[in-house]
Parts: C-alpha cells; sequence; structure tokens
C-alpha cells in the first residue's frame, strides 16, 4: 500500500514539475516574443531616421557645389570603396526642358594618386564610363550618373581628379555649359563591411 502511495504521489510530482516547466517554458517564450518584436520595431524606426539622415547627407553634398548643374565631388572629395564599380553622380537644375552632354576625363595634373605608383594609362582605366548625354525636364531633381569609376581592390590613397565638361542643346545649337573639376578619394573596406555589403 505505501509502495502504491509512493508511486501515485511520485507522479503527481512528476506532473507538477512538467505544468511548472511548461509555464515557465511558455512565459519565458512570449518573452522572447515581446522583446524581438520590440527590437524590431526599434529597428525599423532607426533605419527610417537612417534614411532621412542619407538624403540630408546627399543633399548637402550636391549644396557643396552651386550652379545649373550640381555634382557629387564638386569642392570637396568624396571617398568611394575600392574593389568595386562607383558612379559619379549629378543633378541638373533645368527651368525647361533641354538636353545635356557630359564629357569625363581624368585629370592627370590634380589628381595626387598618380604620384604614389599608379600610371596615367592605368588610371584611365579606371574610367570605364566617360560620357552621358540626356534629355532633361524642367525641375527634374533626380540624380544622374554621369560616369563610373572601377577602382582595383589594392589602389594606394590618393584623390583621383576628373574633369567633366557640361554642354547643353543639340546639334549645331549645343554650347559649352560649364566645366567642373570632381575629386575622389579611393578608400579600402574593412574585410567584414566588404564581406557582407
Amino acid at each position: 500500500m505505501k509502495s502504491i502511495l509512493r508511486k501515485k504521489r511520485g507522479a503527481i510530482e512528476l506532473s507538477m514539475t512538467t505544468i511548472v516547466v511548461v509555464v515557465l517554458s511558455l512565459t519565458l517564450l512570449i518573452m522572447g516574443f515581446v522583446l524581438v518584436r520590440s527590437i524590431m520595431c526599434g529597428a525599423i524606426g532607426i533605419s527610417g531616421n537612417i534614411a532621412d539622415y542619407s538624403r540630408k547627407i546627399i543633399d548637402d553634398l550636391f549644396s557643396a557645389s552651386s550652379g545649373e548643374v550640381q555634382c557629387v565631388g564638386d569642392g570637396i572629395s568624396v571617398s568611394i570603396s575600392t574593389g568595386k564599380s562607383s558612379q559619379i553622380p549629378c543633378r541638373f537644375d533645368a527651368t525647361s526642358q533641354n538636353y545635356y552632354r557630359a564629357e569625363v576625363r581624368i585629370d592627370k595634373d590634380a589628381s595626387t594618386i598618380l604620384n604614389r605608383g599608379v600610371s596615367e594609362q592605368e588610371l584611365r582605366r579606371w574610367l570605364i564610363v566617360n560620357t552621358w548625354n540626356g534629355e532633361i525636364p524642367p525641375n527634374d531633381k533626380s540624380i544622374k550618373p554621369i560616369a563610373k569609376l572601377d577602382i582595383p581592390e589594392n589602389s594606394p590613397e590618393g584623390d583621383i581628379a576628373l574633369e567633366v565638361k557640361f554642354f547643353k542643346g543639340r546639334g549645331s545649337s549645343e554650347t559649352l555649359l560649364t566645366e567642373k573639376i570632381l575629386t575622389f578619394t579611393p578608400k579600402q573596406e574593412g574585410a567584414i563591411k566588404g564581406f557582407l555589403c
């Protein structure tokens, strides 16, 4: 009789322990879901703030340049990543529908990277797209990639200067609008950032 009571008491204790473990597990699981949800919601809010801040930084980069054409790298040297292609963006403030054309070449006199073991011929090969043309509607604030640089992974640091001539109009009515010197500095990325991005 005592052994039957002991078995029943052991079974009740085991079932109570199981219930306590299940209740604690469910509580921890719910708390985990709440924690993950709060982290995800916070991350969404932060990413929105980062997007707004990035837009402000881009606007600041363009506002350093003035006139009918604004380009990143005009007046401020901008860092670009090595080991990948980087587009050179410009924005046009057309008051009426106009046709624009851009010719880009390496400015060897202003490119300090030439003093760090890069030949002029090699530097020219890094500029893989050097012309752009297109029709711009009035008040179009969209960014146009006018050129593309492809800088090798292990390139030395130093400035790359691009001389850009902007033309307005077509055919016989085409006129030189402006000339700009855009400056870019190649920077090597960290191993983790390069792997993830």
